[in-house]
């Protein structure tokens, strides 16, 4: 679980300021990958909205936006690293990519994975040592999402979320025995009888696929200089591994080192994504343009049978919103219809290629263009 700096307290008689307070992240991870010591801090409340640096509302004031934060006083950061609304934008994308990718490969062929680096690295060289690894040794990954964090000794961590070709068998693993392992060895018992048997426990309830990985991974991730890491099922549901994840990413605008400018906060494979990911960061904007800009889309991608926006630059060229564009915006109701109606014309004739539809659709463009210039600027004479 990673941590972050809570308040930096001054000493009034000194007037020097002392060391912050760190606090673990909420949904933590079942270990403790990242440092053996604890916090004495009082448990975290769940519900609440965390203060922002100068006193400021919270980053999700709405009800559908609350995550489960402690309260704690407000941190003194510096300005370039106050949450922006890029912030908010990376954490809403994040979110929804998380429920497509739940909604595409199912909860039970789902697992939670966090892996840390065997020494201090820059996240560029601890990504190329992952990419190795899960290139070499993890072929039976079919997806996943990796959100990039920094553990509290300033070492880099990934939160993933994967994709298996088996059942996780999440529904009868034994949660209780994994709890009871983690708190025995917190308590220094690691390899006590009670630790062997909850062990025995949660290990016989989980897929033999599952337990070869647990396998594999202790034997190949020393070898490409990584260092702990966690395979588990998901325990929840994709609501609340959103929010876990969204979480890090928020720690991470809010306490991202300087030296790791540059680096990727959130990646994704680059092959399966293309298969579920829905959500993108080009978010539009809430007005009454953008409103009857993305509706005009809409009807001209039900006429030329398109169900996924990706297909608009796969079919048309990626210059397709700019051809687009003058009809769209300049044309009236009733030149919009008819303009659609043609469309529909040069789409029913059979046996054409995609190409061919295409060269034909700007022809109409031009055509209806000239027309609609016309039209355009006789209603701005008027």
């Amino acid at each position: 679980m990673s941590a972050r700096p809570s308040s930096v307290q001054i000493d009034t008689s000194t007037g020097t300021k002392q060391g912050p307070i760190l606090t673990y992240a909420g949904l933590p991870c079942l270990s403790s990958h990242n440092c053996t010591k604890h916090t004495t801090n009082p448990p975290q409340t769940k519900g609440k909205i965390r203060e922002a640096p100068n006193g400021e509302a919270g980053q999700f004031g709405g009800a559908r936006d609350k995550i489960a934060i402690a309260p704690r006083q407000a941190t003194v950061l510096p300005s370039k690293r106050r949450f922006t609304g890029k912030g908010v934008m990376a954490i809403f994308t994040l979110r929804g990519q998380v429920m497509d990718f739940f909604k595409y490969f199912g909860r039970d062929f789902c697992a939670l994975m966090t892996i840390t680096a065997d020494e201090n690295l820059h996240p560029r060289e601890f990504a190329k040592r992952f990419h190795s690894w899960r290139t070499n040794e993890a072929k039976w990954f079919r997806g996943y999402i990796r959100v990039l964090g920094p553990q509290k000794c300033g070492a880099p961590h990934f939160h993933l979320l994967v994709a298996t070709h088996w059942n996780m068998l999440p529904g009868q693993f034994r949660w209780d025995a994994l709890n009871q392992t983690v708190q025995l060895q917190r308590k220094g018992e690691r390899g006590s009888e009670a630790f062997n048997e909850a062990r025995q426990a949660y290990v016989q309830s989980s897929a033999p696929e599952t337990v070869a990985v647990w396998k594999q991974m202790r034997d190949s991730l020393p070898n490409y200089g990584l260092g702990r890491a966690e395979f588990l099922p998901i325990r929840t549901t994709a609501d609340a591994i959103a929010r876990y994840l969204s979480r890090h990413l928020e720690d991470s605008f809010m306490n991202w080192p300087a030296s790791w400018k540059g680096s990727r906060r959130v990646d994704r494979d680059r092959k399966s994504s293309k298969l579920w990911n829905r959500h993108h960061s080009q978010i539009a904007s809430v007005s009454r343009g953008a409103a009857a800009w993305r509706k005009r889309v809409g009807e001209f991608a039900a006429v030329v049978g398109i169900t996924d926006f990706n297909e608009f630059k796969e079919r048309f060229g990626p210059r397709w919103a700019w051809q687009l564009r003058a009809q769209i915006i300049e044309a009236t109701k009733a030149e919009w219809q008819e303009y659609l109606i043609l469309l529909a014309e040069q789409i029913q004739s059979n046996g054409r290629s995609d190409a061919e539809v295409a060269q034909s659709i700007r022809k109409v463009w031009q055509e209806i263009d000239e027309v609609q210039r016309a039209s355009f600027e006789t209603r701005k004479s008027k």
